[in-house]
């Protein structure tokens, strides 16, 4: 019980300090090994609306029409806000991705979250080998004194994107992604 609460103060902690993991990567990033696949997120705020703070890519496995990953205790494969309205990540190929939280600030400061629950639709995605892929956008927007999450596509303005701030990651490719409920 103790290891478990130790856990969760850890995880509390990496949430609150809003780093980023080593996956981020920098505007000279090369291209991806064989071995893993560049990812590539739209972020998509309104001037008035909530700013991102961070989002959490966690690593999960398919349990029949659902999908499940450590909601408590995982450490993001994935941990960071992006930069100039893109999140650009490394993972390794073969890995699900479920995106399980996403933490924005509000224009007066507080801070609000959207968790992945007992049974909620999630992004999910398959790391492909090698490639630069975009997962799509998406859009955050403030209702009802809560978080609202929406997903869209830009790939056309992505690759513009990737062409001028990462001059090294080529092919930039659309990678379908999932929208699954996730296991309770």
């Amino acid at each position: 019980m103790l290891f478990r609460k130790l856990a969760v103060l850890t995880l509390f902690g990496s949430l609150l300090s809003g780093c980023g993991t080593s996956a981020i990567q920098k505007n000279d990033a090369e291209g991806p090994k064989s071995d893993e696949s560049v990812l590539v997120v739209g972020i998509k705020t309104q001037p008035s609306g909530p700013e991102l703070y961070g989002m959490h890519f966690l690593e999960g496995s398919y349990s029949g029409e659902a999908v499940d990953f450590g909601r408590e205790t995982a450490f993001p494969v994935i941990n960071g806000k992006g930069r100039d309205g893109y999140l650009v990540a490394k993972a390794k190929a073969g890995q699900i991705l479920v995106l399980a939280r996403i933490f924005a600030t509000t224009k007066v400061g507080k801070l609000e979250s959207y968790l992945a629950y007992c049974r909620a639709r999630v992004m999910v995605a398959e790391v492909p080998k090698g490639k630069v892929v975009y997962l799509g956008d998406i859009e955050l927007a403030e209702g009802d004194r809560k978080l609202l999450v929406r997903y869209g596509s830009d790939l056309v303005s992505a690759q513009e994107h990737i062409r001028t701030n990462y001059p090294r990651l080529n092919g930039l490719e659309p990678l379908p992604t999932k929208f699954m409920p996730t296991k309770c």
